[in-house]
């Protein structure tokens, strides 16, 4: 962190006001403060409640001259329901995550993904896994005006989705959604694809491989220029 002029007292000298002037608003701000403070622990009810809204009318006056940007888009989120909007995206990305944590098998989780096309108000959807592309998409979003995002995750496997750019945007916590993509659907390494081993022709499906049975078999050490074998 580093200091900014973003304070009241910054705030007021840029409007002007000298070093002194600035100290006696602010103390006589305390003072009237600490006086409302004194009426309202003695009074009655009323008058307490009275004074706790003078106060709050006070304050929210002079954060507005101030000019306090975060306030001001505090009142919008509210107003415009754009709270319950992060709510509501929060609330299907926790949705999100955990379905994808239940999904056992490849086609179960691209069930969820697709899903997330109408939670999330994507138009099309690209998953490459191991070899294989899965591809959905809402409506054809050609010659309209999106932006697609592709996701890297193991061993050249990706997935894409693309988005209306007219779409709110806002509502969607991008960062949030490729940090659960990425930690749900990279493969760790003891679960990427491997080459199955080597079996002679006859022997059955469970048996063990030539190279390993022999490993196991017996262990070769070079010794007086003869191999020594153990059980």
């Amino acid at each position: 962190m580093r200091g900014d002029r973003r304070h009241i007292h910054h705030r007021l000298l840029d409007r002007g006001l000298s070093a002194a002037k600035l100290l006696l608003i602010l103390y006589g701000l305390c003072g009237v403060a600490a006086v409302l403070s004194l009426f309202q622990s003695v009074g009655s009810n009323h008058i307490s409640a009275a004074i706790i809204v003078i106060f709050c009318a006070i304050a929210w006056i002079g954060i507005q001259n101030l000019g306090y940007a975060e306030f001001s888009q505090a009142r919008r989120l509210i107003l415009a329901g754009g709270f319950r909007q992060a709510l509501n995206s929060s609330l299907e990305l926790r949705a999100f995550d955990q379905a994808l944590t239940e999904a056992q098998t490849r086609e179960q989780r691209w069930a969820v993904l697709r899903d997330a096309l109408k939670k999330f108000g994507l138009v099309e959807i690209d998953w490459f896994v191991e070899g294989k592309k899965y591809h959905d998409a809402l409506w054809n979003s050609t010659g309209q005006d999106c932006w697609s995002l592709r996701i890297p995750l193991t061993d050249g496997d990706y997935l894409n989705f693309t988005r209306v750019a007219n779409m709110d945007d806002a509502a969607l916590n991008v960062g949030a959604l490729v940090t659960i993509i990425r930690n749900k659907l990279s493969r760790p390494p003891n679960q990427r694809q491997q080459s199955p081993p080597y079996r002679r022709p006859g022997d059955p499906p469970n048996s063990p491989s030539p190279a390993s049975r022999w490993t196991r078999i017996c262990r070769a050490n070079w010794s007086n220029g003869e191999i020594q074998t153990s059980g």
